[in-house]
């Protein structure tokens, strides 16, 4: 849904857009889980379905331009546009992705920008060990990641250069 705020004591729905495959209530699989408005744009974390991205010039007649699927598929949770980066993450899981955007409308993986959440194991060849993450945030060039699982806690990285994330701590 796209509202007029524009009088904050009475709001307006000015579209009601049906995106594709979308079923309500899905709980995590066919859904929206979360809306990131980078005007005119508006990037869809939308799970299984991938990432939407829909021209909203006219919030009262919005058009989808644009389905992704991350490489390697995951179960996409939420959207951060942020000038010509779109950081986006995997709920209940521990992909991340990174994409070019300066075409806003077709998306482009980052070459070296996906990676795995950790909290800075490693395995016995050096790799990190994964963990999951329920939901994460962008600020400042780094990622923050809510884990899930005993013990919680935060996994950040540094996504200042976005072909090479690294585990901050």
């Amino acid at each position: 849904q796209l509202w007029d705020v524009s009088d904050i004591t009475a709001p307006r729905m000015a579209h009601d857009m049906a995106l594709p495959d979308v079923r309500y209530p899905d709980s995590y699989m066919r859904v929206v889980l979360s809306v990131f408005w980078q005007a005119p744009y508006v990037y869809v974390g939308a799970a299984d379905n991938g990432i939407f991205v829909v021209a909203a010039t006219d919030p009262e007649a919005p058009v989808l331009v644009a389905q992704v699927s991350p490489e390697p598929r995951f179960r996409v949770g939420n959207v951060h546009a942020i000038g010509n980066r779109l950081v986006v993450m995997g709920t209940e899981g521990s992909r991340v992705a990174l994409y070019d955007i300066s075409e806003p409308a077709s998306p482009r993986p980052i070459p070296g920008g996906s990676f795995l959440i950790s909290n800075g194991a490693m395995d016995r060849f050096g790799r990190p060990i994964a963990t999951t993450a329920y939901f994460g945030q962008v600020s400042g060039g780094y990622t923050f990641h809510a884990r899930n699982g005993l013990g919680g806690g935060l996994a950040i990285y540094d996504i200042h250069d976005p072909t090479t994330p690294t585990f901050v701590g």
